[in-house]
């Protein structure tokens, strides 16, 4: 067999391959269920009815996943849940164990509709000299007169900030 003999053979399985990968692909796309589709959203952010994950701690209108109890958090420490709360606006603040505020933060909850759970996610940055005791607070204000409600306290070990971080 001559090289171009040789080529265009080479040339005929590769184009066979191809044109067999393309119908497998056509064919399976076609006959898959609906259900097998991957939406991240609703994958990682929105509640679903079989939710698996351990609850860290909640309160009648918030669920909190993370951070985990007596947890090592860093910076930024992630904050995770579900809430039903007035305009969907769910505050979380790091507390060091002599009360002092760390940090604080807002996230809004994803919520389908007025009085429905919806997903929610925050990051906390801190600075701290030592590893401490503390506490994540997760909570909304009141309309009606700015207290606090519905309150969730997470205790978590507060881990040194490195160098590079603090500047």
């Amino acid at each position: 067999m001559n090289p171009q003999e040789n080529q265009t053979r080479t040339l005929r399985i590769t184009v066979g391959i191809a044109i067999l990968v393309v119908v497998v692909g056509a064919i399976w796309y076609m006959t898959r269920s609906s259900g097998d589709d991957f939406e991240f959203n609703a994958a990682t952010t929105t509640r679903s009815g079989d939710d698996t994950r351990a609850i860290a701690g909640q309160s009648q209108n918030i669920i909190v996943y993370a951070p985990r109890m007596n947890e090592r958090v860093g910076t930024p420490v992630i904050v995770e849940g579900e809430a039903r709360v007035f305009e969907n606006v769910v505050n979380y603040r790091l507390v060091d164990a002599n009360g002092k505020e760390l940090a604080e933060g807002f996230a809004t909850a994803d919520a389908p509709d007025i009085g429905q759970f919806g997903a929610f996610r925050g990051e906390l940055n801190y600075v701290s000299n030592t590893d401490q005791k503390g506490t994540v607070e997760i909570f909304w204000y009141s309309a009606k007169d700015g207290s606090e409600v519905d309150k969730v306290t997470i205790p978590v070990t507060i881990t040194k900030t490195p160098e590079f971080i603090k500047g």
